[in-house]
């Protein structure tokens, strides 16, 4: 069979793939995990692709990140499919499964080796590290992203077999994009730098001032994105900075362990979830082995790399690629994430499969192909399984609880879901969870005291929120709660003191004018009360939801 009938039979092979290990996406819900806020109560998004709604996507931050392609894909969505969470999952599938596609097809053009790049390709189109930025919508920026890098270094290779300029212009433009989709792609002109050496070898013909000037309209860009990323994370308080900042030497020791964990999370396919924790204290023994291994693999790349050149430019593309996420500049809490292996395991790949290749010459091709055959299988129905775990909040935020316990977020998500759905015993057990490691949050224990409520468990509910505002006074949430709790048990003149001279939020401005309207009638003060739910539905309107008290007393 021709070369070409075989890149077109192994691509159609790599798309169908993909499509089997997330067919059940097509019925997952949308998650109240980003998505919320992103996609389903983000009005800009929501009412579809508009002028108005395009300027608002390239003129502002939002979630510490600077990514107006990612907001106007939601936007085509839903002008195309309507607010249909299986269709925005179904972009994703085919985006990874594209994904997958491309670098199949960069791999084999770059060095001829059909079956090696095909290889590379399907670990990476089924390996269930990748379910979260494939099942999870709001991911939609890792999927689109990869797709202009890969679109940009093949440009790149065109470029080198041909030196048109129009071909390195091409690669400017899909990286300008693909770094408004995420800034991930700032490491993406040393990642080209690497494949100069391989497979292109282009050192050997070409000095490395050429190759490195021929670049720098692209670190320009990889240079402002990074200025612009750094600036949204500062708008949004995430950066790490000042006095409460980790230190330098527990970001690099924590860096160095998650090295090793990421290896792990590619080697035994398991126990994935979104929400994992920082250590508390620097994870010193698994640091240094982080660090020692690295030294050790670099040091043996190097030694071997006119024989065996694959292994050092795929680790340096695993170690490079995981620079801006790595937690050294530290943004926020997610440092150790499924999601930010989705480009750098593509060099530990590389460096696997060709070394495979150079290990299994003896081996006959029936083995070889039974032996690969058996691993993508396997790799496919824990995908499957694995982005089940997305279908709906409940399911993502229990299997996070159970994957991570110590993560407060997860558990307090748990908490949250379980509630909603009804489930409010397990409900309680997930924010004890909470409250017994962290036993001062706020947040988890006026949710706790609600649950308790609901359950009808009043005296408790009521000692739970004093305790609350006894912390902090200031708690809204917590005042609101112990008011409705009080007129539940009767206690109307208590309930009425502790909404009196309650500054409100806007955001509960409704629901406190409407508790207020509800203590009044109960205490015969009709008038008093006809006011307040005069105001209520005022401020109901001008917030622009639907008046309910129970949805707004969680």
């Amino acid at each position: 069979m021709p070369n070409r009938q075989r890149t077109l039979v192994v691509s159609i092979a790599l798309f169908v793939a993909v499509c089997l290990a997330y067919c059940a996406v097509w019925r997952f819900e949308f998650v109240h995990y980003d998505d919320n806020n992103h996609i389903f109560t983000n009005p800009r998004v929501n009412s579809g692709l508009t002028a108005d709604n395009v300027r608002w996507a390239f003129g502002q931050f939002n979630g510490a990140q600077w990514v107006p392609l990612t907001w106007v894909s939601f936007m085509i969505d839903v002008s195309v499919f309507g607010l249909n969470p299986g269709a925005m999952h179904g972009v994703n599938v085919f985006f990874h499964a594209l994904n997958a596609v491309l670098l199949f097809v960069l791999l084999s053009r770059m060095t001829s080796e059909l079956w090696s790049a095909a290889l590379v390709a399907a670990l990476f189109a089924l390996h269930p590290i990748n379910a979260e930025s494939v099942a999870w919508v709001s991911e939609r920026k890792n999927v689109l992203s990869t797709f202009f890098w890969l679109l940009s270094t093949l440009s790149y290779f065109r470029y080198t077999q041909s030196l048109r300029r129009a071909w390195l212009a091409a690669s400017f433009i899909a990286l300008a994009l693909g770094l408004m989709v995420k800034a991930m792609l700032v490491t993406l002109p040393f990642t080209l730098l690497l494949i100069d050496v391989w497979p292109l070898a282009r050192h050997r013909t070409t000095s490395w001032m050429r190759l490195v000037v021929e670049k720098i309209p692209l670190f320009i860009l990889a240079i402002g994105a990074s200025v612009l990323q750094m600036r949204a994370a500062v708008s949004d308080g995430l950066l790490w900075e000042g006095g409460d900042a980790p230190t330098f030497s527990y970001r690099l020791l924590n860096a160095g362990a998650n090295i090793l964990h990421y290896l792990q999370m590619l080697v035994v396919p398991t126990d994935y979830a979104p929400m994992l924790p920082l250590p508390q204290t620097a994870p010193l023994a698994l640091g240094i082995a982080g660090w020692t291994f690295t030294a050790i693999v670099l040091a043996a790349g190097w030694r071997f790399r006119k024989t065996v050149p694959f292994v050092l430019t795929g680790f340096l593309w695993f170690l490079g690629t995981q620079v801006p996420v790595s937690g050294i500049i530290g943004a926020g809490d997610a440092v150790l994430c499924d999601r930010y292996m989705y480009v750098p395991q593509i060099g530990i790949w590389i460096a696997l499969v060709w070394s495979l290749q150079t290990a299994t010459r003896k081996m006959s091709r029936e083995s070889l192909a039974t032996a690969v055959g058996v691993v993508l299988a396997i790799l496919g129905v824990v995908t499957f399984q694995t982005a089940g775990h997305w279908k709906n909040s409940t399911a993502l935020f229990q299997q996070a609880a159970a994957v991570s316990p110590q993560s407060i977020v997860a558990q307090k998500l748990a908490g949250w879901s379980l509630a909603r759905d009804g489930r409010l015993r397990e409900s309680l057990e997930a924010y004890n969870a909470v409250i017994k490691l962290a036993p001062m949050h706020a947040e988890a224990r006026t949710s706790r005291a609600i649950v308790l409520g609901r359950l009808g468990q009043n005296a408790a509910a009521i000692s739970e929120f004093r305790a609350v505002l006894a912390a902090d006074p200031g708690n809204s949430e917590a005042r609101l709660n112990l008011a409705t709790q009080l007129f539940a048990t009767g206690a109307i003149a208590e309930a009425r003191t502790t909404l009196d001279g309650f500054k409100q939020p806007a955001e509960l401005a409704a629901t406190v004018e409407y508790w207020r309207a509800r203590i009044a009638d109960a205490d015969g003060r009709r008038a008093e009360a006809l006011q307040h739910y005069a105001t209520a539905l005022t401020r109901a309107k001008d917030e622009g939801w639907k008046f309910d008290a129970s949805e707004r007393i969680k």
